[in-house]
Parts: structure tokens; C-alpha cells; sequence
């Protein structure tokens, strides 16, 4: 095993973009070539005893230089004519499966249809008692504020008064916050059910009064949704003013303490002037009734220290007392800065208050709405009849000549063609979803999102050039084609290469059927369960329910999966016996020490023992911010977990995002464009020269989940936490060649980070 850099298949961006660049060098040098022909055509002048002598180089003529753009352009369009070739090719072979998908759907969803009313009803009381959850909740918070409201309004008040019950409010707003919390994941609860229902309403015709009392009760929980979020906002915007309170009382304190202090210490230097006042005026007394000079002038010198000594006290008190005036005027403003933060947080809990109440009764008119639907549906139901309309057959492709046709020409049918392919993908993705997910193919098809990337326009005759100038420019939007026309085959490599994979993973050869999809969807749900954060168990082995699934294997279980990790005491990983006879995870370095590990993204059949034990993923592809307010979109799918187009644009709130590359020097990677409560997404290709079971190791900062070619193998806690690169284990299967790797990381407020590492080591 190693981590340099690997030599990837051609279908790889790292080897897309090295043929991309070999091509346009060519091209480059190829148009560099036709252009010496052009400067210049001398003309021999003879003299008159018969020598020949080169007269100066004359400028093309127009028609010579359209001649050479005429040659250009037909070169060029003999290569990019098996480009456009591939592309049809593509989008007959998706027209094909997109027929097959849609076939198999169709035969399965009367029985789908069948099960509608049984799965809407459950998916309609989860609802429901979801919803009465969130209002307990909701109601407890609420009676927490109201109950610190009160206990704050009988405090005296005075700054220092009205924060000694801060300890009491600090429990009952950490209380507060809990209770919002399970009141938010109640309405998410009930937020997918209601989802879950409607999906399952739509197998069958008939249920519009129903649909729309369904749709009324899916708008009242969005409602109380979003008043539940603005409660959790002001929440925390109230954590911060008491944060602030804290810091204004505490400033208040300070104050206090120096103006006592100053005061005491003016006090002791008054007292001190008052002796030396004293002192002096005895001792003047004493000069003056002193009965000769000498005795004078003896008593004179003991005097003038005294005096000097006297001067300074008053000069000192006077420091102290303007020293006093100021700690007195910074008490006056700590007082009333207090006294302002202290009103702020009575504000702002009232505030709170108010908007948990409305919160409360907004949830409550949401569980009405939804039982009142609730009878509507399961009234409708009971007289409706399912769909049994026949799908749609698929409009296969017609047969396209491109003899004969310009770049120009060409590169239009490439972009029509990339089109219909993203088309037939999208129905073709759907389609699968519907089967696995068992929903409506309307319903599916919400979850497939695909957002093709601008194409550049073509000028419809690009021989016209009859300058130098206008030549480059048609070099220069060649070029620029050319790549275009690369970026359009290995995004139409990969939808077919994912729409293949998906579609074989019943089975290459097998019919498909509803048990056959359940079963496969119970192993996926199974993989889910074993993929997710488990706080008594750190290490899961999913290899061999991993090839199960994408081999098609059938079992509707595990089999011989063993249910914990690696024997008990081996790397201080708790859970029962050897799974499979493997051993356990290799031993990895604390959190923050992963020095040790090399970078890299290729994996070789031998190597393992002496060296480094980890590898780190270096290089990323990394798209975001795609929005997540108060974390209510943690589960919404985006469109990279569809297709990863690393051309697409995407339009956000506030502008678009665009895959970036990102190659890190250490395991921890952070995102560009970092914002609080947003969802990124990072994509990596690895390379195996043979298929191995080994084991990963995850961190992230958030929430995180993580595909290994398409298959769900790691879905973090979703509390707020800081990265570390131990997070979790999970031993994976790779396949041999090509691994895609897909993470979805979110930040929920400050930074955001992620890593994985590979085990070096296999373990047989």
C-alpha cells in the first residue's frame, strides 16, 4: 500500500484533466502550425543580369486566411465527431434502462398501491404523536421561563440584587434548552411522517379534498416549525446577553472594589496629612519659642523635612482623591451599564417567553389540523381506487447522422445530447428510488435533483475568419469547446456508470419484485443502522454486508456478520468476540497526533507492515455552503448526493457554489466558504489494485455521513462537537479499480472540519 499519487483510470478527473491538457497542447500547436502558413507569401523580384532576391513578405489575403480557419474547423470536427458518437451512444444506452427502470416500477406499483392506505395511516398517527411530544415539550420550556420570570420580578432591584439568582436562571434556561431541543426533533419526527403519508397518498386517485386537508396540516406544522426556530434563535441570542450581564456584573464588582478600596486609601492619606499637620505646627511652635538662635536654627532643620514631607501627603492625597472621582465615575457607568444589561436580559427572556407561548399554540393548531386530515384521509382511502394507468412508454432516441457536419454543428448536437442524457438519467434515478423507497414516481423524483452546467454558445459558421484577430478568436472558442466537450463525456460516463451500478444491485439477470426490494432495502436499512455513531461501540465490520449488497446477493440479512467489533480489550474498543477472523482496528494515534499518517489516495496489493499504519485523504473536491437554518435541513438531500457533477453550478440563498479542489498537507481539511448552519459536501476517488477489507477511521465537525460507492457507511452523532480523527471506525469493502467516495459534513456554528484515514495494513 502506498500513498502516492496513483495512476488513475481514464475516467477519472485526474486523468480526465491530464488528457485535456495533452489535447489542447496539441491542438494549440496544430493551429500554430496552420497560422505560419499565413504571414506571409514572399515574391521573388529579378533583377536585370538575372539574380533572383526575396522582395518583402506580403499579409495573407482574406480569402487565404478563411481558407485556413475552413481547414481548422475540419479537422477538428473529424475528432470531435466520435466524441458526439460516444455521447449518443450514451443516451441510447440510458434510453434502454431508463425503459427497463420504468418497466419494473410499473409492475410493482399496484402492489405498492396496494399497501398505500396501511403505510399512510401509520406514517399519519406517527405524525400525530410526534406532534403531541413536541407540545410537552414546548410546554415544559414554557413553564421554565415563566417560572424564572417570576423568580427574577421578585428580586430587589439593584445590579447586584437582581444577579444573585443567576445560578437558578443559568438551570432553568439549560433546562429551557433541552426541552426546545426534543421539541425541534418531535416536529422533524413529525414533519417526515406527514411527508411519508402524502408520498403514499399519491398511489392512488381520488384523495384531493383529502390531499389538501393533508397539504393545510403540512403548512400549520411548517408553521410551528418555524416558530419553535425562532424561539430556539432568541434563546440563544438570550445565552449571549446573559453572557454579556455576566461579564457587566462582574465589571460592576470591580468598580465597587476600587472605590472602596480608593476611598480607604484617601481616608489613610488625609489621616497621615492631619499628624504631619499636626507635627509641624508643634514643631513652628517650638522654633518660635526657642531661646537662642542656635536651639532656632537647630529646630528649624528638623522642620523643613517635615514640611517637604507634608507637601508631598497633600500632593499624594490629591492623586488619590482624583484617582477617587474617576473609580467613582467608572462605578456610576459599570452601575448603569448593569443595570442596562440587566434590563436587556429581563427583555429579552419576556421576549422568549412570548415566542415559546406562540410556539406552543402554533404546534397545538398544527396537531388539530393534522387529526382533522387525518379522518379526511382515511375516509378517502376507504372509497378511493388505486392508480392502475399504465406507465408512459419511453421515447427512444431516432437515429442521427453526423456526416457531414461542422465543429459548430457538432458541438450543438453534443450539448442537445448531454441534455436529454441528464434527462433520462433523472428518470432513470427516480425511477430506481421509487422502487427501493417504494413511493410515487412524482414523489421520487423530488429527491433527484440534477442542475446541468452552462454550456458555451457556437457561433453557427466559424470559418467566416478573415483576419489574424478574428482566427484566435476561433481558436480560442475551440479550445474552449473542447473542453467543454470533455466535461460533457465524463459527466455522461459517470450517470450511466451510476445508473448501471444502482440498477444491478437487485441482481444482474433477476426479476425484479417487491419481496426481492424489500429485502434489499431491509439490508441497506440494516448497513444505515450499522453505519450510524454508536457510543458503546466505536468499531463496526460492514465488508461483508457491504458485498452482499453490491453483489446483489439477496438475503435479506447479514448472515454471518458478526454484531459487535473486534474482541473486547483490543484498542480499547468495547463489544463481543473476533468478527469473521479479523482482527481489530490497527492502533491510532490521539486526537491531534496523526503526524505519523502519509498522504495519498492509491492503495496497492502489497506493502503492508513496515511504515506509517495510516493514510490520510489528501485530495478533495469540495462544493458549499448549501443553507441549514437552525439545523432543519440536516436531512434534506442536495443535488451532489444524486450525481457529483464537479462542473455543475448550483444557485444557493445569496448566489451559487461550484466544486472546488482542495489538497491538504495534514489529515484535518476545512471547507472554503466556511459559514454556521450549512451543509458542505467533499468528493474523492480512490484506487485499489485489488479488492480489500480494511479499516477507515472518521472525524468531523459537525454532523457527518459518508458513502463509499453509494453505499451508506458512516452517519455521525448529530450534537455539536469538535473534530477529532478517531470519531469512529468502520471496517469497508473496496472494490478493486475505482472507489467513489462521497462525505457530507455539516457545520453548525463556528469552524467546521473533516477527515478519514485508511488502514495500511490489511488484516486476513
Amino acid at each position: 500500500m502506498s500513498g502516492s499519487a496513483p495512476d488513475l483510470p481514464e475516467n477519472s478527473p485526474v486523468a480526465r484533466a491530464s488528457w485535456l491538457a495533452l489535447s489542447l497542447v496539441f491542438h494549440g500547436g496544430l493551429l500554430a502550425c496552420l497560422i505560419l502558413l499565413i504571414p506571409a507569401a514572399e515574391i521573388a523580384v529579378v533583377s536585370e543580369s538575372g539574380e533572383v532576391k526575396p522582395a518583402a513578405p506580403v499579409m495573407a489575403s482574406p480569402e487565404r486566411i478563411k481558407e485556413v480557419a475552413e481547414q481548422i474547423q475540419a479537422t477538428q470536427a473529424d475528432e470531435v465527431r466520435s466524441k458526439v458518437e460516444e455521447l449518443l451512444g450514451t443516451e441510447r444506452a440510458l434510453a434502454e434502462l431508463q425503459q427497463q427502470t420504468q418497466t419494473e416500477f410499473g409492475s410493482l406499483a399496484q402492489e405498492m398501491a396496494a399497501a398505500a392506505p396501511e403505510k399512510s395511516a401509520d406514517a399519519l398517527s406517527v405524525a400525530i404523536e410526534a406532534q403531541a411530544r413536541a407540545e410537552q415539550a414546548q410546554a415544559e420550556a414554557q413553564a421554565a421561563l415563566e417560572a424564572m420570570n417570576k423568580a427574577r420580578e421578585a428580586a430587589a432591584g439593584t445590579p447586584a440584587e437582581m444577579a444573585s439568582n443567576e445560578d437558578e436562571s443559568a438551570a432553568a434556561l439549560l433546562h429551557v434548552s433541552e426541552a426546545q431541543s426534543r421539541a425541534k426533533d418531535a416536529q422533524t419526527a413529525a414533519t417526515t411522517a406527514q411527508v411519508t403519508a402524502f408520498q403514499q397518498m399519491s398511489f392512488q386517485g381520488g384523495l384531493d379534498r383529502a390531499k389538501e386537508a393533508q397539504t393545510q396540516a403540512a403548512n400549520a406544522q411548517a408553521e410551528a416549525n418555524a416558530r419553535q426556530d425562532e424561539a430556539i434563535e432568541l434563546q440563544g441570542s438570550l445565552q449571549s446577553l446573559g453572557r454579556q450581564a455576566q461579564r457587566t456584573t462582574e465589571n460592576l464588582a470591580k468598580a465597587q472594589k476600587a472605590v472602596v478600596l480608593g476611598e480607604q486609601r484617601v481616608a489613610d492619606k488625609e489621616k497621615a496629612k492631619t499628624g504631619l499637620e499636626e507635627n509641624a505646627r508643634q514643631q513652628r511652635e517650638r522654633v518660635a519659642s526657642a531661646k537662642n538662635t542656635k536651639d532656632a536654627a537647630k529646630l528649624q532643620n528638623s522642620l523643613d523635612p517635615l514640611t517637604r514631607r507634608l507637601a508631598d501627603a497633600k500632593k499624594d492625597l490629591q492623586k488619590l482623591e482624583e484617582r477617587l472621582a474617576a473609580d467613582a465615575n467608572h462605578l456610576t457607568l459599570a452601575e448603569e451599564a448593569a443595570k442596562k444589561s440587566a434590563q436587556e436580559v429581563l427583555d429579552a427572556r419576556g421576549q422568549l417567553a412570548a415566542t415559546q407561548a406562540a410556539a406552543l399554540k402554533a404546534q397545538q393548531s398544527a396537531r388539530e389540523s393534522q387529526t382533522k386530515a387525518q379522518l379526511e384521509v382515511a375516509k378517502a382511502f376507504a372509497s378511493a381506487a388505486p392508480i392502475t394507468a399504465a406507465m408512459e412508454p419511453v421515447e427512444m432516441s431516432a437515429s442521427t447522422s453526423l456526416d457531414g457536419q461542422s465543429f459548430s454543428s457538432l458541438y450543438a448536437q453534443a450539448v442537445l445530447t448531454e441534455k436529454s442524457i441528464a434527462e433520462r438519467f433523472q428518470a432513470i434515478r427516480a425511477a430506481q428510488v421509487a422502487v427501493q423507497k417504494q413511493i410515487p414516481l412524482p414523489e421520487a423524483q423530488k429527491y433527484v435533483q440534477m442542475a446541468l452546467p452552462l454550456r458555451s454558445e457556437l457561433a453557427s459558421d466559424l470559418s467566416s475568419a478573415q483576419t489574424a484577430e478574428e482566427l484566435a478568436a476561433q481558436n480560442a472558442a475551440i479550445e474552449k469547446a473542447l473542453k467543454e466537450l470533455e466535461s460533457m463525456l465524463a459527466l455522461a460516463r459517470g450517470m450511466e456508470y451510476q445508473a448501471r451500478t444502482t440498477a444491478s444491485s437487485a441482481g444482474e439477470g433477476t426479476s425484479v419484485s417487491l419481496e426481492s426490494m424489500k429485502a434489499l432495502a431491509a439490508q441497506e436499512e440494516q448497513l444505515a443502522g450499522l453505519a450510524a455513531e454508536n457510543e458503546n461501540q466505536a468499531a463496526m465490520d460492514l465488508s461483508a454486508l457491504m458485498k452482499q449488497i453490491g453483489g446483489g446477493v439477496q438475503t435479506g440479512g447479514a448472515g454471518n456478520l458478526a454484531g459487535g467489533p473486534p474482541g473486547a480489550g483490543q484498542s480499547g474498543f468495547p463489544g463481543g468476540g473476533r468478527a469473521g477472523g479479523f482482527a481489530g482496528p490497527p492502533g491510532f494515534p490521539a486526537s491531534g497526533a496523526v503526524q505519523d499518517s502519509i498522504p495519498g489516495r492509491k492503495v496497492h496489493a502489497s506493502g503492508y507492515g513496515e511504515g506509517a499504519k495510516w493514510m490520510f485523504i489528501d485530495s478533495w473536491w469540495v462544493i458549499g455552503p448549501f443553507p441549514n437554518p437552525q439545523r432543519r435541513n440536516i436531512e434534506q438531500r442536495f443535488p451532489p448526493e444524486s450525481v457529483v457533477d464537479l462542473d455543475a453550478v448550483y444557485p444557493v440563498e445569496n448566489g451559487v457554489v461550484r466544486w472546488q479542489f482542495i489538497q491538504n498537507a495534514k489529515a484535518m481539511v476545512q471547507p472554503p466558504n466556511e459559514r454556521s448552519y450549512a451543509i458542505y459536501f467533499a468528493y474523492t476517488e480512490l484506487w485499489f489494485e485489488e479488492a480489500q477489507d480494511l479499516w477507515i477511521a472518521m472525524g468531523s465537525d459537525d454532523f457527518s455521513k459518508i458513502w463509499i460507492n453509494d453505499m451508506l457507511v458512516w452517519a455521525s452523532g448529530m450534537q455539536h462537537k469538535i473534530w477529532r480523527p478517531n470519531e469512529g471506525y468502520r471496517k469497508v469493502h473496496f472494490k478493486k479499480g475505482l472507489n467513489r467516495l462521497l462525505m457530507r459534513v455539516e457545520n453548525g456554528h463556528h469552524s467546521c472540519s473533516f477527515s478519514l484515514m485508511v488502514a495500511m495494513q490489511s488484516q486476513r
